[in-house]
């Protein structure tokens, strides 16, 4: 009977919080923003490092919680965490590459002349992750792509700053 019971409450919980109870409670969302910070610093500092071995672009950083912008010269990445409704399990991080400036530079005028825009930025190589852990201290990022594996956010940083690094180089 007991066993029944239990059988009869998982039916009435979606697959999803079955799969992923952490990511469900407010413990994963202070997760969720170390997490993304963790991202963003290491992604901040692989660019340093480039700097370091000699490539010597402009760098530029804009932070917020929920978006990064690295703007490396004449190529930019963007880390966005798109939150979907209250769980962390709803949420999706956005990583694109880009070609071109993202994060122009500029003071703010409120009636400034018209000036010749720069060329949009392109696109050239973006990534789709969820979340997927059962503790903080097991967090990993799931490629939404079925053959990728998952990776730390220390690891998907440095995929992401290998992705920067071959943009600079071949444009």
């Amino acid at each position: 009977m007991h066993e029944q019971t239990q059988q009869d409450a998982a039916a009435r919980v979606p697959s999803e919080q079955v799969r992923r109870p952490f990511l469900s409670t407010h413990p994963a969302m202070a997760a969720a923003q170390r997490e993304f910070a963790r991202l963003s610093a290491t992604l901040v500092q692989c660019a340093k490092d480039f700097r370091v071995a000699g490539f010597e672009p402009k760098t530029e950083v804009r932070l917020s919680p929920q978006r990064c912008i690295l703007q490396f010269g004449h190529v930019a990445a963007t880390i966005a965490w798109l939150k979907q409704g209250d769980s962390v399990a709803d949420g999706q991080l956005l990583v694109v590459v880009w070609r071109g400036t993202v994060a122009p530079t500029g003071a703010h005028q409120f009636e400034r002349p018209e000036t010749r825009r720069a060329a949009a930025a392109t696109p050239v190589w973006e990534g789709s992750y969820v979340p997927e852990a059962d503790s903080e201290a097991t967090w990993t990022w799931q490629p939404q792509t079925a053959e990728a594996p998952r990776c730390s956010s220390a690891e998907l940083a440095a995929l992401c700053a290998a992705e920067l690094h071959r943009a600079y180089l071949d444009a």
